[in-house]
């Protein structure tokens, strides 16, 4: 992820005070673990994600021959870690109140995780948040954050 930010930073019109994150679902808990290391998106949206790898890897594994272990190892990527460096940045979290996968405590442990101000939304939706609310919100919110006119 940090190597696509590298390339996209070669692009011509590119302009480096603009970038921002968008990620859904392991795009989401990929992006808290790239800001652990990588904070250059100036804004971040992060959408329908929980804040623990080895639940999401376990998702529909009811049985694991050494489940401790391997939660530890995973908790060595810790999402959290890397949500609570955003300080400073423009962050917006969206999730859905029907989501199958995202119990609301999860979605607000994940958002309690940054620090700071932020911008959290829960949608009439299931986990793909394919509802028109949620998409303009978002497109406004970018706009805004990002200067653009």
């Amino acid at each position: 992820m940090r190597q696509s930010l590298d390339l996209l930073l070669t692009r011509e019109g590119v302009d480096a005070a603009r970038i921002a994150f968008v990620g859904h679902d392991f795009g989401a808990m990929f992006g808290a673990l790239m800001a652990s290391a990588d904070q250059r998106p100036k804004v971040w949206v992060l959408m329908a994600a929980v804040p623990t790898l080895a639940e999401w890897y376990r998702l529909g594994k009811d049985k694991l021959p050494d489940a401790e272990g391997y939660a530890a190892t995973l908790g060595l990527y810790s999402i959290t870690d890397g949500l609570a460096k955003l300080s400073g940045k423009d962050l917006l979290f969206q999730f859905a109140t029907r989501d199958h996968y995202v119990p609301e405590a999860k979605a607000l442990a994940f958002i309690g995780a940054a620090p700071g101000p932020k911008t959290a939304a829960f949608y009439d939706a299931d986990h793909d948040l394919a509802v028109p609310a949620a998409t303009a919100e978002r497109n406004a919110w970018l706009l805004t954050h990002l200067n653009v006119e």
